[in-house]
């Protein structure tokens, strides 16, 4: 027996040729702003965000306040300038603060499949996703799963990706569009 599911998948394409439906996942990738200089006195997990990181963290949640409709769920790498950052952005875009999840495996030397497997097992994780990290992998994983990106993102920056997809483990590598891309340099000179 053929279930719903299957036959939504069957025609997709179809319907949304036709009648134009709003069939789609949205992640937004974002690098964690501005943060201390590393030092022996704490480890890279604890560093902070300085003053310019702060700054940084509010033009961006303007970016996505004005053209973007906010995330079903945000998720931070556990490092504290990320979790500073995805707080900040959460905060002014009206998200709730305390539903922002802190993700240990989010660290370092995560995937493109790493997000999208989190993405399908997660509940709270319908239609979009905000995912706050590190370099090198957050570059990496834009680039990987953006049609056309390739660019290196520098702190703060975000890249939000669209994707022609009814779930998330059915997203293929270059399939997103970029839809936004920035950063505070942009901004500010």
């Amino acid at each position: 027996m053929i279930g719903f599911r299957s036959i939504l998948l069957i025609l997709h394409p179809l319907l949304n040729k036709h009648y134009r439906l709003n069939i789609m996942k949205r992640l937004i990738l974002v690098r964690h702003a501005k943060a201390e200089i590393a030092d022996y006195e704490k480890t890279d997990v604890q560093r902070k965000l300085i003053q310019r990181g702060i700054n940084d963290a509010g033009l961006m949640a303007n970016m996505i306040n004005e053209n973007i409709p906010m995330p079903s769920l945000i998720v931070s790498s556990n490092a504290v300038r990320a979790y500073q950052t995805a707080c900040i952005i959460g905060e002014k875009i009206g998200y709730n603060v305390c539903s922002i999840k802190k993700i240990p495996d989010f660290y370092e030397n995560v995937s493109a499949s790493d997000i999208l497997t989190f993405a399908n097992n997660e509940p709270r994780c319908s239609d979009s996703l905000m995912v706050v990290g590190h370099n090198p992998w957050i570059t990496y994983v834009a680039q990987h799963l953006a049609d056309r990106f390739r660019e290196s993102m520098p702190t703060c920056a975000l890249v939000v990706l669209e994707f022609d997809a009814l779930e998330w483990d059915l997203i293929e590598p270059h399939s997103g569009k970029v839809v936004q891309y920035e950063y505070p340099k942009k901004y500010n000179d």
